[in-house]
């Protein structure tokens, strides 16, 4: 019997953004994405709104996130002005990453799209080009602000000093650690994933095949532009 391996080199970055500096945080990205990158990882995975980092004391600080907080409002209109337009600079900037290093690059950023801020994952390959923009399914108010991020502020009203508590790993499908988990320091978190796993671990559970009951379901994506408001 012939039993094949593909073997991918992966790397979880945890280290911090630029606070709500768009232009830093990419920076930032590109000094970590080359750390990974001379590692050997073929892909380079950056945290959940990573670009340009979210507020996360707006949940500490007594009525910060009331209705109407004047301070909440500053906030959020640094973070707009901070966020990531798809097609834009930034979005170029990492492709162009990407397409140098020769590696796959998948980034958290908040998207602005119109007056709208998506939670958005972005994967570029390693030619450059952008394979999918996933958008979280909605958050609204604070949340926009403070999605789930494993960082925290080591104060209340002190959003510069961020420390990283953590917990960046790289899981295999049957739930064990191949690398990490990493606390409280800035880190690459690098592992080398064979593929094959994912097949032997259907045998166990397989979500998105056999049990995803194709004959009975069928999920669709719908490729067409749309418009909040439009005439009809």
């Amino acid at each position: 019997m012939t039993t094949h391996h593909r073997v991918v080199r992966v790397a979880a970055v945890q280290a911090a953004p630029a606070f709500l500096d768009r232009e830093g945080t990419l920076e930032r990205l590109d000094a970590w994405a080359r750390r990974a990158a001379g590692e050997g990882a073929q892909l380079v995975a950056f945290p959940e709104t990573w670009i340009p980092g979210y507020p996360a004391w707006l949940d500490d600080s007594p009525g910060s996130a009331l209705w109407n907080h004047a301070g909440a409002k500053a906030v959020f209109q640094r973070l707009v002005e901070n966020s990531v337009e798809v097609p834009g600079t930034a979005a170029e900037r990492l492709a162009k990453l990407a397409r140098e290093l020769r590696v796959t690059l998948v980034v958290g950023v908040h998207e602005l799209a119109g007056r709208t801020l998506y939670n958005t994952l972005l994967t570029f390959t390693a030619e450059g080009s952008l394979a999918q923009r996933h958008r979280k399914l909605m958050p609204t108010y604070h949340e926009r602000m403070t999605p789930e991020l494993p960082a925290r502020p080591e104060k209340a009203g002190d959003p510069e000093a961020l420390l990283y508590n953590g917990g960046s790993a790289v899981i295999a499908p049957n739930g064990r650690y191949l690398a990490g988990p990493v606390y409280d320091e800035e880190s690459v978190v690098v592992a080398d994933c064979d593929l094959s796993e994912i097949t032997r671990e259907a045998l166990t559970l397989d979500v998105s095949g056999h049990y995803s009951r194709p004959d009975v379901f069928r999920f669709a994506v719908r490729r067409e532009r749309t418009d909040a408001l439009r005439d009809v």
